[in-house]
């Protein structure tokens, strides 16, 4: 008798474990999930967001704003890797393709809304 509740103790534990572990997951997600918004950007506060003199750095891909933050890659609105060819404030929809990460890297950016 003894046998078979230790072995339900341990089931029990066991569960309680994959429980506990499984809601750190949702939570670390809950907390770094981009936040989505429905705001419509504008064509103008597209070209606006050019990355330079504290302006904040936008792209836009098929039809979608993003918002570049924090990356080495980017610097005074350009896209150094990309030898001029991608910079904030613009549509990068026809460029992306050409690029060794492709649309890849969209999951790095946080989503602002749709592109007007």
């Amino acid at each position: 008798m003894a046998k078979i509740i230790n072995k339900k103790a341990k089931i029990i534990v066991t569960l309680l474990n994959i429980t506990f572990a499984v809601g750190l997951v949702e939570i670390a997600w809950w907390v770094t999930k981009p936040k989505i918004t429905t705001k419509i950007i504008s064509q103008a506060e597209l070209a606006n967001a050019n990355g330079q003199n504290g302006q904040k750095c936008y792209v836009a891909l098929d039809g979608h704003v993003y918002e570049i933050k924090n990356s080495i890659y980017w610097e005074n609105g350009q896209h150094k890797p990309s030898g001029g060819q991608a910079y904030c404030g613009r549509d990068l929809s026809n460029i992306i393709s050409k690029s060794p990460h492709g649309k890849t890297i969209l999951s790095r950016m946080t989503p602002v809304g749709p592109l007007r």
